[in-house]
């Protein structure tokens, strides 16, 4: 067994992953111990309440250690245990409150990412500062709980769980792009909150709002740490639950064995050679005999059809039935231009990022639709801008499928009024680009990002380059851009259906 000072000062999480999968207990033991505050306090902060961090928090080690074969670096144990704990919390949050992260998946194939600037987060470099416990914890309220869930959980994993952008994005089941968005929208709340709580009286000491709120986190869970309030319960739930998970398993395995029988060879051509009879307990005659059991009945057994011939030897002749005129199939074309219309008659409801659990209403706002994929149903693309400042613009990406109806593929929001969008010919997909003027040592410049968006297998993908040059209406950006790029149509205003009736003349089946 381990002891509270090994536990406290030298954490052998390769040990401890090792004995785990030996089906030792001390193993689980350590791993539990020696992570259980700290995962605690991050739980709380995604869930906001202690009922609901230990829901989750337990659901977590579950899933950990049932999955214990599957960590490549034992001794990341906590940070790996830390993405769990994160996809368990954005799972609980869903069901609990129906919020749902709606982004599919659009991760960066190369691994690139974008430049993202930060305010200097170290604390040994701001003014000495000082708070009451209470106002720490007032201040940490105000500045995180305020956030919607999303950006919330983004913020505290990436700065306090010290998460990468491509880690947040698989725990979080989105794209690294939505995940930046978050972080920079979260970044603005917070300076909002910060303003709030100037108003209020509270001495900030000058300190950027991120940093100021980093100081609070640290200052909050140092504290929570040492005041021995959290009692750690019994691993013993966990154990048994992990325990149970075989057996359930096996009784999933056995239950699923007739469905696994009927998709076999075997079971369509029994089926079929029953002519599916489970009509007067004729099915289960048929089953009977699959199963090698007698049926006292089946020698009585005689079809419908052949009691009614014995019974009435004079055949009659039944007169021809009219067949019924079948309805004519509607074309794919005609059905993504009624939904893609119908879409366009409504504003757009989004979550107000400046006020949680408040609703935005989008009434204003263009499209255009273009064929990403090259399979004759048109993506419709939607540009609108959703707040005051000049970097609240957002391009909306939507498709449509017979079994989804209009769907969201995914979304870049946080761009800049400066953007277009482009196409290259004869290759599939989107280009956005978009960028910035400001002053650098050598004068004007400009920060320009192309985002390449394409669909694969049904979900989004995104490539980003970056580009720096001088500023000036005179400088020709297109020697940064890919070869052979071109401007798409102008967009429409969502009341202008021409440009959708433009696109069905276009992409409608042959």
């Amino acid at each position: 067994m381990y002891s509270n000072e090994q536990i406290g000062n030298n954490p052998d999480y390769v040990l401890a992953v090792s004995q785990a999968l030996a089906g030792r207990q001390e193993g689980y033991n350590f791993l539990y111990q020696s992570t259980y505050q700290k995962k605690f306090f991050i739980a709380k902060k995604y869930m906001g309440n202690d009922s609901d961090a230990q829901d989750v928090l337990q659901d977590a080690y579950v899933q950990a250690f049932s999955k214990l074969d599957t960590l490549k670096e034992p001794d990341k144990f906590p940070g790996w245990l830390g993405m769990i704990v994160a996809n368990t919390a954005k799972n609980a949050l869903q069901k609990k409150k129906m919020v749902f992260f709606s982004d599919l998946d659009g991760v960066n194939d190369e691994g690139e990412t974008m430049e993202m600037q930060w305010e200097d987060t170290d604390v040994s470099r701001q003014p000495e500062i000082a708070y009451t416990e209470k106002e720490t914890q007032e201040m940490v309220r105000t500045m995180i709980d305020a956030l919607p869930e999303d950006q919330r959980m983004c913020i505290l994993m990436f700065h306090l769980e010290g998460a990468s952008i491509r880690e947040i994005a698989q725990a979080m089941e989105c794209s690294e792009n939505t995940v930046k968005s978050r972080l920079n929208y979260g970044r603005k709340g917070i300076k909002k909150q910060s303003e709030e709580l100037q108003k209020r009286g509270y001495k900030l000491y000058s300190m950027a709002p991120l940093p100021l709120l980093l100081f609070l986190l640290e200052s909050e869970e140092n504290a929570f740490l040492a005041s021995g309030r959290l009692v750690i319960p019994p691993i013993n739930t966990v154990l048994e639950r992990l325990q149970n998970l075989p057996k359930a398993a096996e009784s999933m395995e056995t239950a699923s064995a007739g469905k696994k029988f009927l998709n076999s060879m075997a079971g369509k051509i029994t089926m079929a050679a029953a002519g599916v009879a489970v009509i007067g307990g004729i099915g289960l005659g048929i089953v009977g005999v699959v199963l090698g059991q007698t049926s006292p009945d089946k020698a009585t057994i005689v079809p419908t059809q052949q009691r009614e011939a014995t019974a009435t030897p004079t055949a009659t002749v039944e007169p021809t039935k009219t067949p019924e005129p079948t309805a004519t199939p509607v074309p794919l074309a005609d059905k993504w231009k009624k939904a893609y219309k119908k879409f366009l008659s409504r504003q757009i409801t989004m979550d107000d990022m400046w006020n949680e659990g408040q609703k935005v209403h989008i009434t204003d706002y263009d499209y255009l639709l273009h064929d990403m994929n090259e399979d004759n149903i048109p993506e419709l693309i939607i540009y609108l801008h959703y707040g005051d400042s000049r970097y609240d613009e957002m391009y909306r990406f939507y498709s449509y499928s017979e079994e989804k109806g209009v769907y969201l593929l995914d979304e870049l929001a946080g761009i800049s009024v400066q953007n277009g969008l482009y196409y290259r010919p004869g290759k599939p997909g989107v280009i956005v680009e978009t960028g910035d003027d400001y002053y650098g040592d050598t004068g004007a410049m400009y920060d320009g990002h192309l985002y390449n968006y394409t669909i694969i297998n049904g979900k989004m993908k995104c490539k980003e380059k970056a580009y720096k040059c001088a500023a000036g209406s005179e400088v020709d950006h297109r020697k940064y851009w890919p070869k052979g790029m071109k401007a798409l149509p102008e967009m429409k205003s969502r009341k202008d259906l021409s440009g959708l009736e433009e696109a069905y003349e276009k992409y409608k089946q042959k």
